[in-house]
This record gives structure tokens, sequence and C-alpha cells, in this order.
């Protein structure tokens, strides 16, 4: 290192620091420090760091890039290592000296990453939805979440920059804000689905002994915890991740009912009657009473979106031909029915 004409040794500089000189070497670099204030900054600044290893509290995160860091240092080390093959035996040498100083670096680089893995940590943001309501929830990069009853979601008040990642435990549907640079991945009972930008809800329950997506719109991965099977999902396909074979599959029967949670929408697909019939059940309490048992064999392709059970049965009767009956919470139907 030089100012002008000046210049001192780095091995110097370090014993120095270190309180390794002796009287007539201290008062050498004190001089030194004194000639300029480039000096005095290039020892404050070694004198600095070495301070960081014997009191860690005071780093504090910064953007550092520590493949480059690292690559310097080692670039340091190994013109230290070419002097070193010269000097005499039985002193400290140069390259002494220079592994102490890489310690240093080393040591501030593993404080820096431990801060800043608990900094993230301490960032999470938790999002809760409880036992009665659905609650919609943009995320910081414009994605909306809508979160189902008793359902937690977990990710940073920052994305880094190379991806959006996040946790899910129960059922969500996500429309995500399409960025071909960060794919939006999410953890979901060890499952792993990764998506640039689309529709699709999730469903990952703890108690349930797998993982299903299901896409609306776009295309989305599957994959397993460690990786080794993934499918992809398009439109109206759903993907299963079982957990106890560790097998990721895709299914082309979607369930009638898997947004109705979302937006009460039932969509069915040459569905029987029958099986149409146990799904307004459940979903409106209600009964339903075929009396000629041929009606339960018509399929019926129909979407309801937020009807009445009314309006649905009403429906269902003018498609196959059927007069229907209302007692309270009972529906009677009857007619020829299909074969």
């Amino acid at each position: 290192m030089s100012s002008g004409k000046h210049h001192i040794e780095e091995e110097l500089l370090i014993r120095f620091i270190v309180g390794e000189t002796s009287n007539e070497e201290s008062d050498i670099v004190m001089n030194w420090i004194s000639l300029s204030d480039e000096n005095r900054t290039t020892y404050e600044t070694l004198q600095k760091t070495w301070s960081l290893v014997e009191n860690p509290s005071k780093i504090h995160p910064a953007d550092v890039d520590t493949n480059v860091a690292w690559q310097n240092l080692k670039n340091r080390i190994d013109q230290y290592a070419e002097i070193e093959a010269r000097h005499k035996p039985g002193q400290h040498s140069i390259f002494y000296y220079a592994l102490r100083v890489a310690a240093i670096f080393i040591v501030g680089l593993l404080i820096f990453s431990i801060y800043r893995y608990q900094s993230n940590w301490a960032q999470q943001v938790q999002l809760v939805s409880n036992d009665s309501t659905i609650t919609n929830n943009p995320l910081p990069d414009g994605t909306i979440i809508s979160l189902n009853q008793q359902t937690i979601i977990e990710y940073p008040e920052h994305f880094s920059q190379n991806e959006r990642k996040i946790k899910l435990d129960g059922e969500a549907f996500f429309k995500v804000k399409r960025d071909e640079t960060k794919p939006f991945i999410i953890e979901a009972q060890k499952a792993i689905i990764t998506v640039l930008g689309t529709s699709f809800n999730v469903k990952a329950l703890e108690a349930d002994e797998a993982v299903e997506v299901l896409v609306e719109e776009g295309l989305v991965k599957l994959e397993n915890p460690d990786l080794t099977q993934s499918t992809l999902l398009s439109v109206g396909e759903k993907g299963i991740y079982i957990k106890k074979t560790n097998e990721v599959k895709k299914e082309t029967d979607i369930d009638v009912e898997s947004l109705y949670w979302l937006n009460k929408t039932l969509l069915f697909r040459n569905t029987k009657l029958s099986v149409v019939f146990e799904t307004l059940e459940r979903l409106y309490d209600i009964k339903i009473n075929a009396e000629n048992p041929a009606i339960l064999n018509c399929k019926l392709t129909a979407k309801f979106s937020n009807e009445s059970i009314d309006h649905i049965i009403d429906h269902i009767s003018t498609i196959f031909e059927l007069e229907s009956k209302k007692e309270d919470k009972l529906f009677i139907l009857k007619g020829n029915g299909c074969q």
C-alpha cells in the first residue's frame, strides 16, 4: 500500500495491530499513519476488521457478494504464500499473519451469514384464517391469496432476488403475479409447487394423506420433497402428492366441489345425478328423493355459481323433464329417468 512516495509493508501493519512490533517499528508505523489521510483510513479499516472478530455484535447486515469477497481473499493469500516460500525459517512470516487476516474475514463472513439468517427469520410474515372466515390477502409482489378456514401462510417480509418462496398449511387459492425472473414456490406439507404466474388451488392439510393442486389457469409444476418425481399440470388438471409413498401423480377426474369453498361454484362434467344429489345434499343441508331409481342414471353437465338450491333443482328438472316438489328441506323428483 502507498501514499505518494511513502510505502509500508503490510506485514508490519498487521504486527503493529496485534501488538508484536518493537518500539522502533511502532514509531515507523505511527509516523506513516500521520503522513496522510489515506494512510490513516487504511490503518483504521484494517484495525476495525480485527476488532470485529473480538466483538461480533458490531457486525451489521449488508449486501455482500461473499463469492467475490472470498475470491479476493484467496488471491491475497496466494500472494503471501509465494513470499512465504522465501521467508527465513524460525520466524513469524508474512504468510503467518496473512492466515490470521484470512481467519478474520472467514469468521466475519460466518457471523454475517448467521446474522442474516436470523434477521430473515425474524422478518417472516404469517397470515392466519380462523374457523369461520375466508380471507383475501395481497403479497408484496402483487400475488393475491385467498385462505380457506383454518389456513396459515408464512412468507418473508421481502422476497429474495431469485425467488418468491412461501409455506402453506391448509387450503388456499393463488392468483400469482407473473414474474419470469422470480419463480413463485410453495412448500405445502413437504410438496414443492413452482409457478411463474397463474391461478390454482392448493389443499395441504396435515391430517390428509395427500396434497392436492388444482389448476384453473396457466401451468404449475408439482414435485416431491427430494425432487425425484414431478409433473406439469395445465388447466383443469389435478396433481397429487402422496405423503406416505412420496409419489407424485396427475388426475383429470376433478372433484365437482373443489373450489366451492372459494366462490360457491359447482362444475359437473357428465356426472351421474346420484353423485350430483349427494353433493347438493351435503353442501345445502337438504334431502333429495328420486322416486324412480332410473333418474339417478342421468348424467349432468352444468356449472352453478353461487346459485340457490331451488334454482339448481329447477334447472335439473327442466333438462331431464322431471317434476319436482319441495317439502321444507326435502325435494321429491318424479320422471322417467335415463337408462
